[in-house]
């Protein structure tokens, strides 16, 4: 019997020795997987068609490693995060230990070759937008500083809470390994309030959610829908209880390992009680809000909305017989094709794959030809930009393959039909570009580091009409992160820049131009985006041996919307405008005549949002 005791112990002890040995490698392996060399296990792939060369800088706390036209983005994103870092830490009274890494893409359609998010490591996230790996943070630049701004603070955001309610080694780890099953709106809630300003489009989603009657019923609800009511709640408990509050939440829900506990501890009440609370107080805020506010004036498009389906790009032909637009699923997208008098529509294009990835809502892009018979798709396919004409009448598309261009995030079609302008990214940058079709060439228009968006020809000019976050006044050098808010600008084909709107805290986004002298555009001045009519009026200044005038331009608000339109298109031949938007979580599509719009006064009721963030209006450049 002893020596069968003795036995049993020792292979109880090769056992254990067995698992450390085993557990240390495992250990190893997670946390080794970049080193200066060639081969690295980001720079591998799922299918991957663009050879990545990695260079990196080095500074103090940060490494930032990019590739190839990748130099402006790992600048940017190193003083972006010496911005941000600190305020972080001294947020949750946490200082990170060690040096953080920056793997940066120049797109996510080249982020998406790489193999982040293959391994099963419960603190790799490949479901948001910044993507962490240990002390390694995964961005990529879509052609928004904004959302570049975010992911930068959410993935230092996420590393500093992982560290806190896990620990910094894996013996750590293992001992808070009950966290894992944190609520989805607790973590990413307050990764989101940590890193997302609150704007107009994110109080829109809330307002629709909450109105919707689904806000309560988390598991009917996307994960998108539960982050947003988390930031909702967490900002809510900064309003009440203040801000000092939420990391003393985040260290005794550690301490406790109950986050029923922590709430009780610090707020004396329970998360029920925290949650009924935020539905009231929200719900009570839009339904005053909504009152005397009315939907578009138009007609509705018979277009189906499905379950966690995304919709975009909705764009009518001239003369007003089809009409296109994407549908997004599951990372897939699919372009759809309405002939709009017999109400038939059919997929003419589809890309990607149904994967469990982050999804890109950058691409693909539409434009109509103004002979209404061609349709123009921009899609990122296998590492390249293509452009493809689809022609309606023979249902057959010409693939163009676009050279040194990143990415396009919008575009349209000058009168003639022969050329494109594009909001497009080149070199770390998004700026404007003028398009060949015959010569498959293109012409820089801007070139700055500010984002330069939906840019149009204006008919009868060579000026082309868009918004941008640049500044009023001068060539004003950005200091890094850039939080401008975004204003309405024209430029001639030789670049010469001038101010159409000079807001404060307001955007004025998606211009449409009606001719040299007027165009469309919406604003979001009062809390919710709203449609908006630029006109010049004349006025006679004096008279000597002729009449002079003088041009002042008007605005006119052309609605009062009780949703924020997600897209704004307008198309001029046919005076009609398509709007797309979201009402109790159900995509709505829009077909407006531009003869059944109404003025309305220009004082309109603010939202508590607006109200709050303290707007000082829209004011226009004559």
């Amino acid at each position: 019997m002893g020596l069968i005791y003795i036995s049993l112990q020792y292979i109880i002890f090769l056992l254990k020795q067995f698992l450390s040995i085993a557990l240390f490698f495992t250990v190893i392996n997670s946390t080794a997987q970049y080193y200066n060399g060639s081969n690295i296990n980001f720079g591998q792939n799922r299918v991957q068609y663009n050879t990545f060369f990695w260079q990196s800088f080095d500074f103090e706390r940060f490494k930032m490693h990019f590739t190839k036209g990748g130099k402006n983005h790992a600048i940017y994103a190193a003083k972006a995060a010496h911005s941000y870092l600190g305020d972080l830490e001294k947020f949750l009274d946490y200082t990170i230990p060690e040096k953080v890494h920056f793997i940066i893409y120049n797109s996510q359609g080249k982020y998406r070759q790489s193999n982040i998010g293959l391994t099963n490591n419960l603190n790799s996230n490949i479901g948001g937008t910044a993507n962490i790996d240990g002390n390694k943070i995964f961005l990529y630049f879509n052609g928004d500083h904004i959302s570049f701004n975010e992911q930068i603070k959410a993935g230092i955001s996420e590393l500093i809470i992982n560290k806190i309610l896990y620990g910094n080694d894996w013996k750590q780890t293992i001992k808070n390994s009950s966290f894992t099953n944190l609520p989805f709106w607790f973590k990413e809630g307050l990764i989101d309030y940590m890193s997302k300003d609150w704007n107009t489009n994110r109080d829109n989603q809330l307002r629709d959610l909450i109105l919707s009657g689904d806000a309560k019923k988390f598991n009917k609800i996307s994960d998108d829908e539960s982050r947003l009511l988390g930031h909702a709640m967490w900002m809510y408990i900064e309003e009440i209880y203040g801000k000092a509050m939420i990391p003393n939440l985040l260290y005794m829900t550690k301490v406790s390992k109950n986050i029923e506990s922590g709430f009780i501890y610090v707020l004396g009440v329970s998360i029920n009680m925290i949650q009924n609370d935020v539905f009231s107080y929200y719900s009570q805020r839009y339904k005053e809000e909504e009152l005397n506010r009315i939907s578009p004036i138009g007609d509705r498009i018979k277009i189906l909305s499905k379950k966690d389906h995304i919709y975009r790009s909705l764009k009518l032909n001239a003369n007003e017989s089809y009409m296109a637009y994407i549908q997004h699923y599951m990372g897939q997208y699919k372009v759809k094709l309405l002939q709009v008098e017999k109400n038939r529509k059919k997929t003419i294009l589809k890309g990607d794959y149904k994967l469990n990835r982050t999804p890109d809502f950058s691409h693909p892009n539409l434009a109509w030809h103004p002979d209404s018979k061609v349709l123009a798709i921009i899609e990122e396919k296998k590492g390249e930009v293509v452009l493809n004409l689809y022609d309606t009448k023979i249902n057959r598309k010409n693939k163009i393959k676009l050279m040194d261009i990143e990415k396009v995030l919008s575009f349209s079609y000058n009168e003639k039909g022969n050329k494109l302008v594009f909001s497009a990214v080149k070199n770390g940058q998004t700026d404007i570009f003028i398009y060949s079709v015959l010569g498959n060439s293109h012409v820089q228009i801007t070139n700055d580091v500010w984002d330069d968006l939906n840019p149009k020809f204006i008919p009868g000019t060579k000026q082309i009409i868009f918004s941008s976050n640049r500044p009023f006044k001068g060539d004003k050098k950005p200091n890094p992160p850039i939080h401008e808010d975004f204003d309405l600008f024209t430029t001639s084909f030789s670049g010469s820049i001038t101010s159409l709107t000079n807001s404060s805290s307001v955007n004025e986004v998606f211009p449409n131009p009606i001719n040299k002298l007027s165009y469309h555009f919406l604003s979001d001045e009062n809390g919710i985006y709203n449609q908006y009519l630029s006109t010049v009026d004349s006025t006679i200044s004096h008279i000597d041996t002729a009449i002079h005038y003088r041009y002042i331009k008007k605005q006119h608000r052309q609605s009062d919307f009780e949703r924020s339109p997600l897209e704004f298109n307008v198309e001029s031949k046919a005076k009609t405008a398509t709007l797309l938007r979201k009402k109790n979580r159900k995509y709505e599509f829009y077909s407006c005549k531009e003869s059944k719009n109404i003025i309305y006064e220009n004082n309109v009721s603010s939202t508590h949002f607006r109200i709050e963030s303290g707007d000082e209006g829209l004011t226009s450049q004559n």
